[in-house]
């Protein structure tokens, strides 16, 4: 699996990363940034489970990333 591109809402909060799982198939991987404020750091979280779908081009994955880091 090799990541291709990552896809970040207007805030920064949300990310989703288009992964290559095989050559010419395309994943969505969703994230979340958080801030603890007890601890006083920021970490980012996975988001599971992961955006349905396979995509047989890249086109077409980021197209569907960026539809939902806009919802």
């Amino acid at each position: 699996m090799t990541k291709i591109d990552s896809v970040l809402s207007a805030d920064g909060a949300e990310i989703i990363d288009i992964i290559e799982s095989q050559p010419g198939v395309y994943r969505l991987h969703r994230y979340e940034k958080k801030y603890d404020p007890e601890e006083q750091s920021k970490y980012i979280i996975r988001v599971l489970p992961d955006p349905d779908g396979l995509f047989g081009d890249l086109a077409s994955a980021t197209a569907e990333a960026n539809r939902l880091v806009a919802l």
